[in-house]
């Protein structure tokens, strides 16, 4: 039973991560005590609640940083032995700053 449910989570994943930032997530396919480990604030929370509010406030800063944002899912692994799927991704975006200096500099070639 555990593994067809690991399976399930695995698939619901799989399709779900990837348009992280495109489509409303569905935070309700987690467990009440899901832990979510940033690397890169190298910082842990546990618990849907707090799942939730830092995915929150990592989407609201992705989405006021980057243009053309998406999630890529890099590794997506079921763990039979601890019932846990991890998931390793990175965001690709295009920085706002970026893009504005992109059309500065195309606007003061034609000047």
């Amino acid at each position: 039973l555990m593994e067809e449910h690991l399976a399930v989570m695995y698939e619901r994943l799989r399709h779900e991560l990837p348009n992280f930032f495109l489509r409303r997530h569905d935070y309700g396919m987690y467990s009440q005590d899901v832990v979510f480990e940033n690397g890169i604030l190298r910082m842990k929370t546990r618990g849907r609640p707090m799942y939730q509010a830092a995915l929150t406030i990592c989407r609201f800063l992705a989405w006021n940083y980057f243009a053309d944002l998406h999630m890529e899912v890099l590794k997506l692994t079921q763990h039979p032995e601890n019932w846990t799927v991890q998931a390793r991704w990175r965001v690709i975006g295009l920085p706002f700053h970026v893009l504005i200096l992109r059309f500065y500099r195309r606007d003061r070639k034609s000047t």
